[in-house]
C-alpha cells in the first residue's frame, strides 16, 4: 500500500486492480467528482485560465489545468479512496483476493 500511497500508479492502473463493477464507481463516482470539484474551485476562485472566465463553466467536463493546479490533491484523494475500497477483498480482482 505504501507504493500506491506514494502516487506510483495512475488512476487507470489502480482501477484495473478492482473488480469491474467497482471500477466505474472508483473512476466516475469518486475520482471524476473530485476532479470536477477542483474545476469548480478554480472557476470560483476568479483566477481562471481565460480572461472571460472558465471554459468549463456550465459543462460536466473536467479541466486538466485545475486538476494539475490542485498540486496532487485530486490524485491523493483518489488514492485514499482506492485504498479504502481495495481493503475489502471482494472489491479486488481475483488474483489479489488472498
Amino acid at each position: 500500500m505504501e507504493f500506491v500511497r506514494k502516487g506510483n500508479l495512475d488512476k487507470a492502473s489502480l482501477a484495473s486492480l478492482l473488480e469491474p463493477k467497482i471500477r466505474k464507481t472508483f473512476l466516475l463516482d469518486i475520482c471524476a467528482v473530485l476532479e470536477k470539484d477542483a474545476t469548480n474551485k478554480c472557476k470560483n476562485s476568479g483566477d481562471t485560465c481565460l480572461e472571460d472566465g472558465c471554459a468549463f463553466d456550465g459543462t460536466d467536463e473536467v479541466c486538466l489545468n485545475a486538476v494539475l493546479m490542485s498540486e496532487g490533491k485530486c490524485l491523493k484523494l483518489c488514492i485514499d479512496a482506492w485504498i479504502y475500497i481495495f481493503t475489502s477483498s471482494e472489491n479486488r480482482i481475483r488474483v489479489w483476493r488472498s
